[in-house]
């Protein structure tokens, strides 16, 4: 007779178990998104379109004055900062990034947005 309470109380708990655990996965479940967002047509165009692109490679990498103007460091400058900083603001490309934002372009924004 104990024997069997015991039996019968050791099935309850692994039943409890059981149910605890399908209530966890189940929460896990609810909380990983179903589906993630569409790749932005922005991001999608940075290399062609882009900042760095349009004005930097466009305008300024050919004209010294404007270079100098616009970040307030000649290019002599930028690339010897950037030779000092490109291992730290080099990333490589995985999964989700297959293209990310080159050292130089990172250099230029922070640059530009300390600057003004």
């Amino acid at each position: 007779m104990q024997r069997q309470l015991i039996l019968n109380n050791n099935n309850i708990i692994c039943e409890i178990l059981r149910e605890e655990e399908d209530f966890e996965d189940e929460l896990l479940l609810r909380m990983i998104p179903e589906q993630r967002n569409a790749f932005n047509s922005i991001v999608s165009t940075r290399k062609t379109e882009g900042f760095f692109k349009q004005l930097i490679e466009g305008h300024l990498l050919n004209n010294d004055a404007k270079f100098r103007e616009f970040f307030r460091v000649n290019k002599e400058q930028f690339y010897f900062i950037l030779s000092l900083v490109k291992k730290y603001l080099t990333k490589e490309p995985t999964m989700r990034v297959p293209e990310p934002i080159s050292a130089d372009e990172k250099l230029a924004i922070t640059v530009v947005h300390h600057t003004r």
